[in-house]
C-alpha cells in the first residue's frame, strides 16, 4: 500500500512525467535509426544487383557485336578468317566413318566398344588377380574416355560441312522464329485459319437468306463449310450476319449471300441445270407480276419453280422498259416467261390467276371519255358491281384494246353494261349529227387523252 501511495505522489509529480516523455522520446529515435539502417542496407543490395546486371548485359552484347563482325569479315572475305575465331572454324580433309554412319548404328557401335573394353577387363582381372584396385580404375577410365569419345563424335555427325572447307558453327542460342512472313504470310494465315467476319443486309431480306424451310442458308453453309448466324429479332433497316470459318471459305460464303441479295440466286442454290434468261418489262406492269404482298410474284417462284429479280428504284413514268432476270431450270425458266408475257397482255394467267378470264373490248378514243365518266365514276361503278378490273391501254400497253378481266359470269355482265353504255353513246351522236346536220366523229376533237391513258391499270 505504501508503494503505491508512493507512485501515485510521483505520477503528480511534474518532474517525473517529464522524464518519463524524455526516456520514450530517446527510444523512439533509436528506433527510427534502426529502421532507416536497414532500409539503407537494402537499397545498397539491390544497386549492387541492378549494376551487375548491367555488366552482363554489356558483355553479352559485346560478344554479339564480335561475333557479328566475324561473320561479316568472312562474308566479304569470300570464306577466309582467322583460325583463332571461336565462331568460325576449319576441318581437316579426313572423312571419317562415323560421319555417315546414322546414330542408331552409332550407338550400337559404342555399346559392342564398351562390352569389348569391359571384357578385355576381366581377362586383365583373371591374369593379374593381385592387382584389383589398379585395373578396376582402367576400366573406369575407358568408360570415361569412350563416353567422352562417343559425345564428340555425335556433335561431328550432326555438322553437315564439306571436309577442308570453313563453316560457321552454329550458335547454341535458339533463335527466335519470327510470326507470319511480312504481308503475304500474314494473308495467307488469315485465308487458312479459323476467322469471323460479318455481312450486311437488308432486314427485309432475311427471308430470301433463309428460303423456304432454311434451304438456302443450309445449302451456303454445307457448300462453303462455314456456319452462318442469323440475329433472331433484327432491328434497324439493315442487319449484320455473321460467318464463321476458314478464311477462304468464310470469303466464298460472303460474295454468295451477296449475290443471293442481288441476283435471288447464287453458285451453291443452283443445280446443273441451271438457265437464265430475261424478259424487257415496262415498269407499270410491275404492280400486277408483284401482287398484292407479293402474292403473283411468290406463286410464279414457288408453283413454277423460277426466280424473278425485278429491277428496284424505278420510275414508273418512264418510258424506256427495264429487264427482269428469270433464273431456275430451263423448262421452268420458259413457263415463268411465258406467265409474265401474259400478264402484260392480258393481266392475268392460269397458273397466278386460277379461274379468271378476260373479254376484249375495242373502244375508240371518242368513247373513252363515255366510258371512264365524269371524274372516273362510270368506270368505278363497273368494278365495284361487278368485280372486275377494266384496263384501258396507253402508249406502252402490249395489248391495244380495252380488257375486262375477273370471273367469268362478273366479265359477262361488265361487257353487256359496257357495250350497252357505248351503244347509248352512238345513238346521242347519231341524232346530234342528224339535228345539226353534223358529220365526222363526236367528240373526236374535244377530249383529253393524257387524262384518260392507262385508267383502269392495277383494279
Amino acid at each position: 500500500m505504501r508503494y503505491v501511495q508512493i507512485i501515485k505522489n510521483k505520477t503528480m509529480d511534474p518532474l517525473y512525467v517529464g522524464g518519463a516523455v524524455f526516456a520514450a522520446g530517446i527510444v523512439a529515435r533509436a528506433l527510427y535509426s534502426i529502421c532507416c539502417a536497414n532500409n539503407n542496407e537494402q537499397m545498397k543490395k539491390k544497386k549492387k544487383k541492378k549494376s551487375k546486371n548491367n555488366a552482363t548485359k554489356k558483355k553479352a552484347k559485346a560478344k554479339r557485336a564480335k561475333n557479328t563482325d566475324e561473320l561479316s569479315s568472312f562474308i566479304s572475305s569470300g570464306g577466309k578468317a582467322n583460325e583463332g575465331s571461336n565462331t568460325l572454324k576449319k576441318r581437316k580433309n579426313k572423312k571419317k566413318y562415323d560421319d555417315t554412319v546414322p546414330e542408331t548404328k552409332q550407338k550400337a557401335n559404342n555399346s559392342s566398344n564398351n562390352n569389348n573394353n569391359n571384357n578385355n577387363n576381366k581377362k586383365n582381372n583373371n591374369i593379374s588377380i593381385s592387382t584389383t584396385e589398379e585395373t578396376k580404375k582402367q576400366v573406369d577410365n575407358n568408360n570415361y574416355n569412350t563416353s567422352i569419345n562417343n559425345k564428340k563424335k555425335t556433335k561431328k555427325s550432326k555438322k553437315n560441312a564439306d571436309a577442308g572447307e570453313w563453316s560457321v558453327v552454329p550458335s547454341d542460342k535458339k533463335k527466335k522464329k519470327k510470326k507470319g512472313g511480312g504481308r503475304k504470310g500474314e494473308l495467307s494465315q488469315n485465308l487458312n485459319s479459323e476467322t469471323k467476319d460479318y455481312v450486311s443486309i437488308n432486314t427485309k431480306q432475311i427471308g430470301i437468306l433463309i428460303g423456304p424451310g432454311g434451304k438456302n442458308l443450309q445449302a451456303i453453309q454445307t457448300g462453303a463449310n462455314v456456319r452462318i448466324n442469323v440475329p433472331r429479332n433484327p432491328q434497324g433497316s439493315t442487319t449484320n450476319v455473321e460467318v464463321e470459318g476458314i478464311g477462304m471459305n468464310v470469303q466464298k460464303a460472303k460474295t454468295a449471300i451477296r449475290d443471293l441479295m442481288d441476283k435471288g440466286y447464287c453458285s451453291y442454290t443452283t443445280g446443273e441445270d441451271f438457265y437464265e434468261d430475261s424478259i424487257m418489262v415496262h415498269p407499270m406492269y410491275f404492280p400486277d407480276i408483284i401482287g398484292k404482298n407479293g402474292l403473283i410474284i411468290r406463286r410464279i417462284q414457288d408453283d413454277i419453280g423460277a426466280r424473278l429479280n425485278i429491277p428496284k428504284n424505278t420510275n414508273m413514268n418512264s418510258s424506256q422498259r427495264s429487264r427482269v432476270m428469270i433464273t431456275g431450270p430451263k423448262a421452268n425458266v420458259r413457263q415463268a416467261k411465258d406467265v409474265v408475257y401474259s400478264i402484260m397482255q392480258f393481266y392475268h394467267h392460269e397458273i397466278t390467276h386460277p379461274g379468271v378470264v378476260h373479254a376484249e373490248i375495242n373502244v375508240a378514243e371518242w368513247q373513252r371519255q363515255t366510258l371512264v365518266g365524269p371524274k372516273g365514276s362510270t368506270i368505278k361503278h363497273i368494278q365495284g358491281n361487278w368485280s372486275v378490273n377494266v384496263c384501258l391501254p396507253n402508249e406502252n400497253s402490249l395489248n391495244g384494246n380495252t380488257l375486262i378481266v375477273g370471273l367469268p359470269k362478273n366479265v359477262d355482265g361488265a361487257k353487256r353494261y359496257i357495250l350497252k353504255i357505248l351503244s347509248d353513246a352512238d345513238e346521242v351522236q347519231a341524232s346530234y349529227e342528224q339535228e345539226n346536220n353534223l358529220g365526222g366523229d363526236w367528240g373526236a376533237a374535244g377530249t383529253n387523252d393524257d387524262d384518260n391513258n392507262g385508267w383502269g391499270n392495277g383494279w
